[in-house]
Order: C-alpha cells, then structure tokens, then sequence
C-alpha cells in the first residue's frame, strides 16, 4: 500500500489569496511552483463534501493507507445547502466542535401555508457549509500523517478500470490511480454515470441562498429551525438563522416552476427586514426510491452520488457521513486483500439496510400522503408530534 510520487502541475486557483483575503496561499498550492502529489494512491475519493471527508478520516484513521481526496472546486467553496444534522451525528463524527458549528438549536417551528406555527422540541446543529467541509477535509489531511493529499482543482472527466486499479483523468489531462474509488461527488455524479451506475435516479430541483440580515432580523426566528410546508406548491421554504446570517431556500419536489420566483415570493412574506444576498444557488436532492446497485468494478458510490436523501425533508447530511465511513471500511478491507466483489457487496448491503430502507419507507409509506393529503399530514404528524421515519418504519416491517 505505497504511493509513488510524482510531479504534476497543477492549475493556480484564479487565486482568492492574490485579491489579499488570505495572508499566505491555500495550503494545497504554492505560488508559482509545481504541486507534487503521489499520482497512484491506495483509495481515491472524489467529492470533499460530508461523504467523501468522513470516507477520508475512516482511512486516515486506520493507518498505513495512501489517500487522494480530489475536490473540483477549491476550499473553501460555496455548498448550496440549508447545513442542518441532528446532533446525534456527533458521535460518529469525534470532537465534531471543532469543524466549524455555527449554530446549536433547540427546536422546530412547522407552519402549513402560512398559520400559525406548530414548535417541537429538537437538538439540530447548523454548520456553513463551506466551513464544515473544508474543516473536515483537512481534518483527514493532518490525520492521514503525511499519506494524504488533498487534489484541488480536479475535475474528473475520464474514467478506466485495468489491471485491478482504477484510473481518472482530468480536463487538464491529470491522471490519477487507486485500488479503489470512493465516488463522492454529489446528485449528478459524473464517476456513477461513467460507471454505468445510478440510472434512472430521482433528483429534485431546490433553490438555496444565504442572505445577510440586521441583527434583529436573526434575533426574529430564535433558536429554531423554520420549515414552511406548502409555502410553495407542492413543496416547502426553510429559513435556518446561523450566527451572522440567514440561510433560506425553497424545494418543490414535481420541479414544475421557476424557482427562483418561488424563492423571491416565499422571503417577501417570511423577511420583514431588508436583506442582502450573499450567494444563491440552484441544486438536486438525490431522493432514495429503492435498493439500487452502489457499487461497481472497485467504485463504490456515497452520500448524494448514491441517492440517500430523504424524500420529505430533504435531509441528506447524516446519511452522507454514514456512507463515508462504510465506504471507507469496505475500501480498506479491498487493499488489505479482501474479495473485492464480497466488500462490494458487503458495502450495498450495509447501506440498503442500515440508511435506505428506512428512507425508502417514508418514500413508500409517507411522502404520498404528504404530497397528495398535506393537511392530514400536517394535522397527524406535525400537530400530534408523529415521527414519520418511526411510522413508515413500522408500516414497513423493518425493525
């Protein structure tokens, strides 16, 4: 399990650190100098969101493994997502304080077309996205010791299996190889299409922005999470408050309107203060229908690039970094001479079962009567305070 290193050009950011937001370069580039990286690793990882960054600690943490965490973009880079997990993530995630927490919250507040909002007890934590990730990648970066390389910059656009490893290749004609490749890289995964994975999956449209707002405007939501249901058709508006800012946006699961409008009509009735826009940005929510194939010829898929968000809420956090780490296991049993076919399906089984089949029943058992019968789902599990992962589950057989 040892890498060769190699020197590689990379490209220069169009650098952040040049316009004097940071005092020195971004870790991962140096000015004006060749970048030398190892260009065949034990593990490559794709995608440096919570399922690729708890896929390179799970490594990291076991010792002795090279490791690639490639990310297209540069760190720290806008993520459009509300940043919400519940706090029980903490003890999968060690001292989870120190990856950038914004915001601790005690409850929810639930409204159903405007009334009057229903509030619920609930430990939730709200992160910056673009602070999170970055602190959990690097994160892996100083536990790998010297055997991690964080590959910014790498949009994959090839994809070859040979010789029992794994190659990717880069626009810029960069090419990278693993034992196993951990594909991490979101709802419209490019690594799971040119695996032949991932057909037919279901990806719903949502809007997100983070809004700066007057300190009185944070102080008006309190210390919960807002979730308007049906503010929009067939859909919802969140207003999460964080430390500094607001992050809104709307979801609407037939994807059959502009959004934008949506998201526009939705802050005029929620926002009595002025605001300003920070960034806003369309994304997919990858929802779990069923049991598909996660795995294929040493690529394994995780988090959004594997369809485990779930069909109500649109949540998806949690079960990325369960991914991570089960993807992570499963590559390293693969390197230390497991059946690579057995740890692949080891790792869908443990996924299906442990994350999906749980989505899949709210999917099955609860998302149609969410969107077909919203007042009896809002009267039922909203007002009389029914978890509805429990009841689908329950519905479902599963234990």
């Amino acid at each position: 399990m040892s890498g060769r290193g190699v020197s590689i050009m990379c490209r220069k950011r169009p650098t952040d650190w040049l316009n004097g937001q940071f005092e020195t370069a971004p870790q991962s580039i140096a000015r004006d100098l060749e970048v030398t990286i190892q260009q065949r690793f034990d593990v490559l990882i794709v995608g440096a969101g919570p399922a690729g960054a708890a896929a390179a600690n799970s490594l990291a943490s076991a010792g002795g493994v090279s490791i690639a965490l490639v990310e297209k973009a540069w760190l720290p880079r806008f993520k459009p997502c509300g940043g919400i997990f519940p706090r029980r993530l903490g003890k999968k995630i060690a001292a989870i304080v120190d990856l950038g927490i914004d915001r601790s919250y005690d409850s929810l507040a639930f409204s159903y077309q405007g009334n009057q909002p229903v509030t619920i007890p609930g430990e939730t934590l709200g992160v910056i996205r673009s602070e999170f990730d970055e602190a959990f990648a690097r994160r892996a970066m100083a536990r790998a010791d010297g055997r991690g390389s964080l590959i910014e910059g790498f949009e994959v656009s090839s994809l070859a299996l040979a010789d029992g490893q794994v190659f990717i290749g880069s626009r810029d004609g960069r090419q990278l190889r693993g034992d196993v490749l951990i594909a991490a890289d979101g709802a419209f995964s490019p690594i799971a299409r040119m695996a032949g994975l991932n057909a037919g999956n279901v990806v719903c449209p949502a809007i997100d922005t983070e809004l700066s707002v007057a300190d009185e405007a944070l102080a008006q939501f309190g210390n919960a999470i807002h979730l308007d249901l049906f503010e929009v058709e067939d859909g919802y508006g969140w207003i999460f408050p964080k430390a500094d800012r607001l992050s809104c946006g709307v979801l609407k699961w037939s994807g059959k309107a502009n959004l934008n409008a949506e998201l526009e009509s939705y802050l005029k009735k929620r926002l009595s203060h002025p605001f300003q826009v920070i960034k806003r940005q369309g994304h997919g929510l990858p929802i779990y229908t069923g049991q598909r194939p996660l795995a294929r010829d040493r690529v394994l898929l995780a988090g959004d690039a594997a369809n485990l968000v779930e069909p109500i809420y649109g949540a998806g956090i949690e079960a990325a970094v369960e991914s991570g780490i089960l993807a992570g296991q499963a590559a390293l049993a693969i390197i230390e001479g497991d059946c690579a076919v057995r740890a692949m399906r080891d790792y869908e089984a443990a996924v299906h079962r442990t994350i999906g089949d749980p989505i899949a029943a709210v999917y099955r058992k609860v998302s149609p009567l969410f969107r077909k019968k919203p007042a009896f789902f809002y009267r039922n599990f909203i007002e009389k305070g029914i978890d509805h992962t429990s009841f689908a589950s329950k519905m479902a057989g599963l234990r």
